[in-house]
């Protein structure tokens, strides 16, 4: 379950000479938790943690919690190496069942030649009912699809709802709050989107963001009726350039 990021390192575009600009506008923060508070690289994680921590038979070790049908509950245990050289530390358990599923760990970690591929101590959790998805993280994680772990974990407290279930990634209405790490400290987000790839598949066909930090921001995402991948933001209430998709987001 994969949506391809609509909201990667944005930068200005679409200025034009009556469009005032500011000069203390921090586009840093808004990139991090934008790119932070996406739903699919959490949904990924639950679907299938196996892809992104890898390793191979016997590390990391699997303890069987139940043997009910239907059910998936499970600890990984690390303090192994792999053939490859991956070594896995710390411990995650997995729990996956009709309507329910969850990830908690203490201090796992993943690393190939040395290099942290995959970190995560926390847990999240993602609920059904009925066509509604409710997600809920609070954890310090990074890697597959999520934060990058060249800088580190990156600490997360955020809660999603994803309407319908059978449309998403396609076609879906989602909202997010809460809190996230980014290089300034912290920055909380408030967001409600559409999203529609038929019509616009570069940008979600409609969406309001409010994030916080050192500066209040806002943007509106209009990709249902100008999909350029472009967004209006503000900064403390006053216009600023219009963000705009990286050239090379997909």
């Amino acid at each position: 379950m994969r949506l391809p990021p609509t909201l990667l390192l944005l930068s200005a575009c679409g200025l034009s000479g009556d469009e005032p600009v500011l000069s203390d506008v921090d586009p840093v923060v808004v990139g991090d938790t934008l790119e932070t508070a996406r739903p699919e690289p959490l949904m990924d994680l639950i679907d299938d943690p196996g892809a992104m921590v890898g390793g191979d038979a016997g590390c990391p070790r699997v303890e069987i919690l139940s043997v009910e049908p239907g059910v998936v509950h499970e600890q990984w245990h690390g303090g192994c190496r792999t053939q490859d050289g991956t070594t896995v530390r710390g411990r995650l358990e997995r729990y996956d069942a009709e309507g329910t599923a969850w990830l908690a760990s203490e201090g796992f970690t993943v690393r190939r030649d040395g290099v942290l591929v995959f970190a995560m101590s926390g847990s999240v959790e993602l609920r059904e009912q009925g066509e509604l998805a409710l997600v809920d993280a609070a954890t310090t994680w990074c890697g597959g699809d999520g934060p990058a772990c060249a800088d580190g974990p990156v600490p997360v407290d955020l809660a999603f709802t994803i309407f319908p279930l059978s449309g998403y990634p396609a076609a879906y209405d989602g909202t997010v709050t809460g809190a996230v790490g980014v290089a300034a400290g912290v920055a909380t987000v408030e967001g409600a989107w559409s999203v529609d790839r038929a019509t616009c598949a570069t940008e979600h066909a409609s969406g309001t963001f409010a994030i916080r930090s050192d500066q209040r921001h806002a943007l509106v995402m209009d990709g249902a009726s100008v999909c350029d991948s472009c967004a209006a933001w503000t900064v403390d209430g006053q216009p600023a350039p219009r963000w705009c998709l990286g050239a090379d987001a997909d």
